[in-house]
Formats: structure tokens, C-alpha cells, sequence
């Protein structure tokens, strides 16, 4: 991508902010500027004047939704932390300082989460699009740029340490799949918020997410990715990676290959045991939540890898 294209976009934003709140720095951000040009261009509409409509529809969004208030809500950080009980994910980095995040979509207790669903479904979309934003403040602005240019997270990538070949920087989910079962597929609500999800990802998180790996994939896989495959953006769907539930091994040296064995739990084929979001304890072990933590970030998470 031209640096070009970059600072046009910058430039036509910049002239655009009439009506904007809080998001006026954001969509004048170098790096956000240019997850967006990314995004269009995989939609075959490349070039700044063809991103700018996207990027202000989003930045409209945000300032409805209050996004860039949402790292400081307690309320919803609270609500954000049970939520991780319930759908049992957990976020941190890789190895690489990727935003690697685990969520164990097999192991869901079903009637739990659809009760939570259907009682605080705004809650539940709000608490998705505040781990985003970390994730997406991360890519944009976690690489140490001053002034918000992403530093070394721009463009989603970076340089390896040795000035090497680039290295994809977006972040990397993975989806444990084991028990997985047609109860799934009855889950209309859980369904309908995940079509949800899927279109909020697309339209205003463009370009943050890298791979998405699922694994322990079950045959009932095959039939629910029919169903939910059609909410899902094409060029998500390229990220996507299946490993079958006879090939747990195979998608173990996978991550570890991807990811780095030191940052993975031990059920991924990695060297940390008693790990999140396998051993569920959020209140009081090393590596958990940390409850003096106002945005609810892990250690981890905060330092920028493991030890």
C-alpha cells in the first residue's frame, strides 16, 4: 500500500470531521487510515476516495456508541470480565506481540449463555465491541507511535527483529471446538448475535484480525459453518483455517508454530499450564484477571507477552 494513498485518505478525513465527536483524532489516525484503505481494497473498491465512506460511517458509529469512552466504563468492564466466565475466552499476546485470543466454543454451557443473551443482548454486543477496541488500540496505537501512527502495529504489520521479511501483525482467534454438537445448531439466539458480531467486525474493525484457527472441528461443524458461513465477510472467511477433531495434533504444531509454544496453554500444545481460559479463576492467580486492573486487561496483556 502507497504511503500516498495513506496521507490522501489522512487529508480527505481531515476535511471531513464536521458533525464528529471524539472520533475526529481517530479518523485522521495514519494506521487506522490504512486498515481502511486495506479493507477496501480487498472489497475491489481500492483507492482513498472509495475508503473515506467507510471510515466516516464508522466513525459516526463510534461516537454514537461511545467506543473511545468504553476502555474507562466500569459497568461495562465489570460485565465484560463475568462475560469471559460464561463464554470462556481470554486474551493476550503471542510470542510475536500478536493479539492471540482462545475461546473454548465447545466447552459453553448453552442455557447459561443463551439466558445471558436474551436477558442483556446490548450488554453482550457492547462487551464484543470493547474487547475490539482493545485489540484494535493495540494494532493502531500498541506499537508505541506518539501520535497514534501505530508505530511498529502499522498497517497491521510489522518488521521482525531482525528487519527480516514483514510479519503479519493482526491479531490471531482460536476457536476450540471440542464438544461441539448439534445443540449448537439450536441455538437461534446465539446464531442471530453471531451474525450480529460478524457484521460489527466487518463494517468497523476492519483489517485487525490476521488468522482465525478452529480446531477439534467435529463433523456438526460442517453443518453449522453452513448456516453461519453466510454471515461472515468473504475476506474473513479466507483467514479461516479447520482443523478436524482427528487432527488435534496437527493444529497444536500449528500454533505453536504460529503463536509460539511459551504463550499457549498446555490443552494447545503449549508450555503453560493451569492456563485461562482452561482453568477458570479470574480472581486471585498470577496470569488471571488482575482485580485491581480498571480495564480488566491481563498481566500479560498489559506487559505485551509472557515471561
Amino acid at each position: 500500500m502507497a504511503e500516498t494513498d495513506v496521507q490522501e485518505l489522512v487529508e480527505l478525513a481531515a476535511r471531513s470531521t464536521d458533525g464528529l465527536a471524539a472520533s475526529r483524532k481517530w479518523v485522521v489516525s495514519p494506521a487506522v487510515c490504512r486498515r481502511y484503505l486495506a479493507a477496501a481494497a480487498s472489497a475491489a473498491k481500492p483507492g482513498a476516495t472509495a475508503a473515506l465512506p467507510f471510515l466516516l460511517r464508522s466513525a459516526r458509529w463510534r461516537d454514537e456508541q461511545a467506543v473511545d469512552a468504553m476502555l474507562e466504563d466500569r459497568p461495562l468492564l465489570n460485565f465484560e470480565r463475568s462475560l469471559r466466565e460464561t463464554m470462556l475466552y481470554e486474551v493476550w499476546n503471542d510470542a510475536s506481540g500478536r493479539p492471540l485470543m482462545v475461546e473454548r466454543v465447545g466447552a459453553w454451557d448453552l442455557a447459561r449463555l443463551t439466558r445471558l443473551v436474551d436477558e442483556s443482548p446490548e450488554q453482550v454486543v457492547r462487551a464484543h465491541i470493547l474487547v475490539n477496541e482493545r485489540i484494535r488500540v493495540r494494532l493502531d496505537g500498541g506499537g508505541g507511535g506518539a501520535d497514534g501512527d501505530g508505530g511498529a502495529f502499522a498497517d497491521g504489520r510489522a518488521s521482525t527483529a531482525d528487519g527480516g521479511a514483514l510479519a503479519d501483525r493482526r491479531a490471531v482467534l482460536v476457536f476450540d471446538l471440542q464438544g461441539l454438537g448439534v445443540a449448537h445448531l439450536a441455538c437461534r439466539s446465539l446464531l442471530r448475535l453471531f451474525g450480529t458480531l460478524s457484521s460489527l467486525d466487518a463494517a468497523h474493525f476492519p483489517d485487525t484480525v490476521g488468522t482465525i484457527v478452529c480446531i477439534d472441528a467435529p463433523r456438526v461443524f460442517a453443518a453449522l459453518w453452513a448456516t453461519v458461513s453466510r454471515l461472515v465477510a468473504a475476506g474473513t472467511r479466507n483467514k479461516l483455517l479447520v482443523y478436524a477433531s482427528t487432527a488435534r495434533a496437527e493444529a497444536c504444531g500449528a500454533l505453536r508454530e504460529l503463536c509460539g509454544a511459551t504463550c499457549l496453554p498446555s490443552e494447545l500444545g503449549g508450555s503453560r499450564d493451569h492456563a485461562l481460559p482452561y482453568h477458570i479463576d479470574y480472581g486471585d492467580r498470577p496470569g488471571g484477571v488482575d482485580t485491581g486492573d480498571a480495564r480488566g486487561e491481563t498481566a500479560a496483556w498489559r506487559s505485551g507477552g509472557f515471561d
